[in-house]
């Protein structure tokens, strides 16, 4: 989710610069940087559950109900709050990856060549700019698997956090190692896995493994 939402917005907010638009994306962006994700997941239940009765509020499933559209819809909040941070963090760098190749030479000689700007921020600049996210999400991705057990407690949703806080709170070290370890292969998998996009995201690189493997 913030990543489909993060790539148009920071693209838009880096091309129109200064803009109104820019201004509003870049307040939105700093808002949720600065919310904490307890108090966004609590504000979402009072309003979607208390207030307007759409949504579930805790759990994975309702009770005497197992069906993926039940599961769907205790899966809305939790999603927003755990993509709300990293979606103002990616469009902040999207931004300002966008800005600083808006200025190389190859998107002046495309604006030359009469190419259209839509063009030129998805067949040219999207690439370029991906490469900052690419590495964020490697990094994040431990985080996102086993450190969300914040919002796992406020929606009593049954995820490993929670399990491993209640590993350390009953000292339950077979566990706590358990956890250590996973997070910590997750993690090199998805630095893996970023080194590996980067050869898609950035033919140079691809160009520099095949000519090294070459030699």
């Amino acid at each position: 989710m913030s990543i489909v939402l993060a790539i148009p917005l920071g693209l838009w907010s880096g091309y129109r610069k200064n803009s109104w638009v820019d201004n509003a994306i870049s307040s939105l962006s700093y808002i949720g940087m600065s919310i904490p994700s307890f108090w966004l997941g609590m504000v979402l239940v009072i309003v979607f559950t208390a207030k307007l009765h759409l949504l579930p509020s805790s759990g994975m499933n309702t009770v005497g109900v197992n069906t993926p559209w039940d599961t769907f819809l205790h899966m809305i909040m939790p999603c927003i709050t755990l993509s709300l941070g990293n979606l103002a963090t990616f469009i902040r760098y999207i931004r300002s990856s966008t800005i600083g190749e808006l200025g190389e030479e190859y998107v002046l000689t495309a604006q030359a060549k009469g190419t259209k700007g839509s063009k030129i921020l998805f067949h040219h600049v999207l690439k370029n700019t991906l490469l900052p996210i690419i590495t964020l999400i490697g990094m994040n991705l431990a985080t996102l698997v086993c450190g969300s057990f914040i919002v796992e407690s406020v929606f009593g949703w049954p995820g490993i956090g929670t399990f491993a806080m209640e590993a350390i709170g009953k000292q339950d070290y077979p566990i706590i190692m358990a956890y250590v370890m996973l997070s910590g292969f997750i993690l090199v998998i998805g630095n893996f896995a970023a080194d590996m996009l980067y050869a898609f995201a950035d033919p140079r690189i691809k160009r520099g493994i095949d000519s090294s493997n070459g030699r």
